[in-house]
């Protein structure tokens, strides 16, 4: 459990700086923040899947209330745009 915690803070971190870049893909110190998303969510990804596997839990559940989480999120992206 804590390498997922640390593993997601490192994402936390990287969202800061993206939202302290106005949403820009570069920081200020030269680091390219899309790579560093794509990095950090791989990290966050294998953490989890690791925890999933270690703690015996249903990963087919698990994987169905994420499908039904991103159709709730696509719903709610495509109401803001009409709004």
């Amino acid at each position: 459990m804590s390498r997922a915690i640390e593993e997601c803070g490192e994402l936390l971190q990287v969202f800061g700086k993206v939202i302290g870049a106005g949403g820009a893909t570069s920081h200020w110190d030269g680091t390219d923040l899309r790579e560093r998303l794509t990095e950090e969510l791989g990290d966050v990804i294998a953490a989890l899947n690791f925890f999933v596997a270690a703690n015996n839990l249903p990963g087919s559940t698990i994987a169905d209330r994420a499908a039904e989480k991103f159709a709730q999120y696509e719903q709610w992206h495509a109401q803001a745009d009409t709004d």
